[in-house]
């Protein structure tokens, strides 16, 4: 079995709910289609990345993983990334 190709990129969202300005820091996790294990690489791209999401919600990280033409895209607060990384390694996606 071969393991996940996983990139990280960190980046800031602005938002503004009650005419405050805050910031969360938000990590980016990108899955090579190419690199998904058995059974998630058989399935459509799209149902990979909502068991993936799921996967994670079921943990309390609060995740959105999509498909992105080559790969899963998995956006999640920076602050539960050490959570996130154990639970996907655990699942050998990365």
């Amino acid at each position: 079995m071969r393991r996940g190709v996983a990139r990280v990129k960190s980046a800031n969202r602005h938002s503004n709910p009650e005419g405050t300005l805050t910031m969360t820091a938000i990590t980016t996790i990108r899955i090579d289609h190419a690199t998904l294990p058995d059974p998630l690489n058989l399935k459509d791209p799209d149902t990979a990345a909502r068991l993936i999401q799921t996967a994670l919600r079921d943990e309390s990280i609060t995740a959105d993983a999509s498909d992105v033409i080559s790969h899963i895209k998995i956006e999640l607060p920076t602050s539960q990334l050490v959570a996130a990384s154990a639970m996907l390694a655990n699942l050998q996606l990365i």
